[in-house]
Formats: structure tokens, C-alpha cells, sequence
């Protein structure tokens, strides 16, 4: 016979955290809340990346495209290098695996354009083949802009504030 026939061992469950970023409803309200700062951050960079591009294409008339604006991809790209790291930190509870997997493939898109521009800049400036960049930045700006308004919607109808 069992002294203590009601009790129940407590063990954790592999691959859950105790950090609130597992599948209780707390953690889902910490990743809501992670996921809409870094969907801002995202935003923020397609706006940039965008301007940067249009600087550039002012500046290929000119034969030489600016030292500083160079610079300044060049911090845009490293910007979403760290957004692509943070989104990548995240532990999303399992019902929200499939927003973290498409938001990561929307920073690489991003991470893609930025670099896109530094090489092409760098080689019109240089001389070499600079299509070949600015092409491949192009390519993943059309993937950027078919993915991004469907990953907003499948955000907001989820209770993620973006």
C-alpha cells in the first residue's frame, strides 16, 4: 500500500524554459510584446534600406557614390544583422512557431537588400559588376514585399500589436 498514492513527481519538461518564454499564456503575452518591438525595428529598416536605395540610384549619375553613404548601408546592414540575432533569441510558445519562422525569413530579406547595396556600392565605385548586387537587393526587396503585408495580418489576427 502507498502512503502517498495522490502525489505527483514534478520534473521539468525538456526544452521549456523557466524564463516565462514557454507555452503559458504569460510567455505568449512576453513574445507578443517582444515580437511587436522587433516587427516596429523592421519596419523602421525597410524605410531606411528604401531611402538608402533611392540615394544610391541618385548618386550612380555622378559616376561615385558618397564615403558617408556607404557608411550609412553599411550601419543599416550591421542594424539587421542584430535584428535578425534578437528575432532569432526569441522563444516563441509552439502556437506561435510559425510567426517566428516567417519573421526570420523577412529579416534575412532585409539583411539581404542592406548587404546588397554595401557590395553594389562598393563595386560601382570600384569599378567591378555592380548589377549583379543591386539585382539580388532587388530580387529580395520583391520577396520582402509579397511576405511582409501577409506576415502583418497573420501578426495582428494572432493579438500581436504591429
Amino acid at each position: 500500500s502507498t502512503l502517498f498514492p495522490y502525489t505527483t513527481l514534478f520534473r521539468s519538461v525538456p526544452g521549456k524554459k523557466n524564463n516565462g518564454e514557454d507555452g503559458t499564456e504569460q510567455g505568449a503575452e512576453q513574445y507578443k510584446k517582444a515580437v511587436a518591438a522587433q516587427v516596429n525595428e523592421a519596419s523602421v529598416l525597410d524605410a531606411r534600406i528604401r531611402n538608402a536605395a533611392n540615394q544610391i540610384n541618385n548618386q550612380l549619375s555622378k559616376k561615385y557614390i558618397s564615403a558617408s553613404l556607404v557608411t550609412d548601408v553599411q550601419a543599416l546592414y550591421n542594424r539587421t544583422v542584430s535584428l535578425f540575432n534578437t528575432v532569432q533569441g526569441l522563444n516563441p510558445p509552439a502556437d506561435m512557431l510559425d510567426i517566428q519562422t516567417q519573421f526570420l525569413q523577412i529579416c534575412e530579406y532585409l539583411q539581404t537588400r542592406a548587404d546588397a547595396l554595401v557590395k553594389g556600392a562598393e563595386a560601382f565605385n570600384s569599378g567591378g559588376d555592380y548589377m549583379a548586387g543591386f539585382n539580388r537587393g532587388a530580387a529580395a526587396k520583391s520577396a520582402f514585399e509579397k511576405a511582409w503585408p501577409a506576415f502583418l495580418n497573420t501578426c495582428r489576427a494572432r493579438g500581436i500589436n504591429v
